[in-house]
């Protein structure tokens, strides 16, 4: 196999890979449990304290999100430097001493 592809590879996979792990976070932020009661109660009676405990669950879930997006994207860096210090150099042919 050529250099450049398997290079061109690992660089696509990279990208697809933070791509994907930040767009999961960022177009759908998964709800707790607690937030989703605490919309409902809030929608049933609009009080102030209700909106107070619900700001407060959504603010705790997008904490948590953020969270959770850094990590997972951490590792899909981590993931691709061992693919480029292992593969990088794959299919290139050594020159004899």
């Amino acid at each position: 196999m050529k250099t450049w592809l398997i290079r061109f590879a690992i660089l696509a996979a990279i990208v697809t890979g933070l791509w994907w792990s930040l767009a999961l976070h960022i177009l759908s932020a998964p709800k707790s449990e607690q937030t989703v009661s605490a919309i409902h109660a809030y929608q049933a009676s609009s009080t102030p304290e209700n909106k107070v405990v619900m700001l407060e669950q959504m603010r705790r879930d997008g904490a948590r999100n953020i969270l959770h997006a850094r990590m997972e994207a951490g590792l899909v860096m981590l993931a691709g430097i061992a693919a480029i210090y292992f593969f990088w150099s794959y299919g290139a042919k050594k020159s004899a001493a």
